[in-house]
């Protein structure tokens, strides 16, 4: 798993794969590349940042970052965006064309009457902006933008309780809502496009209320979906996958059957990770029986040079414990697009067992465990007060899943690409919105939460029978460093498998509070 691409650490690491858009280039990054977008907007793009470029007409459309076609697998990026303008009459058409790709990136649309910006579903390529004396800005992250406008670092005493909470270094710093640490800097959340001329954030989607389908629909659409991103995906380039016991792992996994010979599949070993951990001990008994290796990569080195990098090239730190994941990355993967699950959590309701209650920002905050700061209360009251209750009701929505995916999932996802970008490109299959919306419509008044498991497990079950042989997430027994929350999990699940229901449900939900 190993390739010849330089390891050397130096300056083509600063700001790696990202960009800036604003109202002059950025003279401080030499090197990097010049593109004009018209007379008054100026792209300067990091070198590792693929670039394309399509005009037909009035309309200019640039991308940066790599799309993925499940209907057109042979399509590179620029055939890919030729044919969506080709298809389009004008921006709300040419948006709708892209909901069935995946890949990581952002698009810019111009046409004679405006700058238009949107990117992927998940929002994986991340956009920051800020609406300055000077113009329009945007860029990869918020403290390079303020870098180069003398921004300074939010005062804001509510924000700088969240920021420094105990919960929140828990929480891997993620944030809710569209702030950053700056207070007009925002980031561009999934479902929005930021228009430049008029300075605004509009929203796009929903744009038509979710048909429901049955659970064999949904699995037949994710399936076809898989297979043709991965098609997609094979075609264009050297494919590496994380493989653990879980579910979301095991379904990318059936996706990839056709292609799964080209295919490196791996774990990283760290921090508590042992032989004896469900991520380790499961794939390395089921994946030989699927004629396939296993790797296991310890992450054991890091450099002192590289983390000065690191550092400089994100405003803040997923965890301290990752960056072993990320030079292990990059000094023997480079050259690969890494292959992950994360989005996952979108399509399975993950982390809903923190939180109830519809249209209740502090319940809503227990996402984030910050029921009790200030910040993310306003910050969730402020996406309410826009009229989501009555959205999300009419175009068959869950709450919830539109939370998570706005919130939870535009914010922690990405982070942990931003990281990556400094040593590998990564892709989450089911970063594509025809997939989400899919899986969405299984149970679109979200009342039964486990649907999305089992719709993945229909998933491997059609395209990969094979993979379900094996246990889903067992409890890790041999672990001797839990948490209160781990030990609880294992007790509900213990408990739930002796078909206890009413203790598992009073364990889960904690004592009854007094009326």
């Amino acid at each position: 798993m190993t390739n010849q691409i330089s390891t050397k650490i130096d300056d083509r690491l600063l700001y790696r794969r990202q960009f800036f858009l604003g109202p002059s280039y950025v003279e401080s990054v030499p090197g990097w590349n010049k593109i004009p977008v018209n007379n008054d907007y100026f792209l300067t793009t990091h070198p590792d940042l693929t670039y394309t470029h399509f005009k037909k007409n009035k309309i200019e459309v640039f991308s940066l970052g790599f799309l993925l076609d499940p209907y057109n697998p042979k399509f590179n990026d620029k055939e890919i965006i030729s044919d969506l303008v080709n298809q389009s009459d004008d921006f709300d058409t040419f948006v709708k064309n892209t909901y069935h790709l995946s890949g990581r990136w952002l698009i810019i649309y111009r046409d004679e009457e405006n700058i238009n910006l949107f990117h992927d579903a998940a929002g994986s390529r991340q956009i920051f902006y800020t609406f300055h004396k000077s113009g329009v800005w945007c860029a990869s992250q918020p403290h390079t933008i303020a870098k180069e406008l003398n921004i300074e670092l939010s005062t804001n005493p509510h924000l700088l309780e969240f920021i420094n909470s105990k919960e929140f270094a828990e929480d891997e710093h993620c944030m809710v809502g569209d702030g950053t640490i700056y207070d007009n800097i925002q980031h561009l959340m999934p479902n929005h496009y930021l228009s430049i001329n008029d300075r605004k954030i509009n929203r796009y989607w929903p744009d038509k209320p979710i048909t429901k389908l049955s659970m064999e629909e949904a699995a037949n659409k994710v399936a076809e979906l898989f297979v043709g991103l991965y098609e997609s995906a094979n075609n264009r380039f050297d494919l590496m996958q994380s493989v653990t016991a879980g579910v979301d792992s095991r379904a990318l996994l059936a996706g990839s059957k056709k292609e799964s010979q080209d295919i490196a599949y791996f774990i990283q070993k760290f921090e508590k990770l042992n032989n004896l951990s469900p991520d380790i001990r499961v794939p390395k008994k089921y994946l030989p029986n699927l004629g396939l290796e296993f790797h296991i990569n310890k992450c054991e080195e890091y450099d002192e040079l590289f983390d000065d990098y690191l550092e400089k090239n994100v405003y803040m730190i997923q965890s301290e414990k990752k960056k072993v994941l990320y030079y292990d990355f990059f000094k023997y993967h480079q050259g690969k697009v890494n292959v992950s699950g994360n989005i996952g959590g979108i399509i399975r309701h993950t982390g809903y067992n923190h939180f109830d209650g519809d249209g209740n920002a502090k319940e809503l905050a227990k996402l984030f465990f910050a029921e009790d700061k200030k910040y993310a209360l306003d910050a969730i009251q402020k996406w309410l007060d826009g009229g989501i209750l009555k959205m999300v009701e009419e175009n068959n929505i869950y709450l919830k899943d539109l939370f998570y995916w706005e919130h939870r999932g535009a914010n922690w996802i990405p982070m942990f690409q931003a990281e990556l970008d400094i040593a590998i490109e990564e892709w989450n299959p089911a970063n594509c919105r025809e997939l989400i919306i899919a899986s969405f419509a299984v149970s679109p008044d979200g009342k039964n939460t486990k649907k999305r498991t089992e719709l993945y497990e229909l998933i491997c079950e059609k395209l990969w029978p094979e993979t379900l042989e094996f246990p889903l997430s067992p409890p890790d027994y041999f672990s001797f460093t839990y948490s209160k929350n781990q030990i609880k999990k294992m007790l509900y699940k213990f408990i739930v498998a002796l078909h206890l229901l009413p203790l598992a449900k009073r364990i889960k939900n904690g004592p009854r509070k007094n009326s």
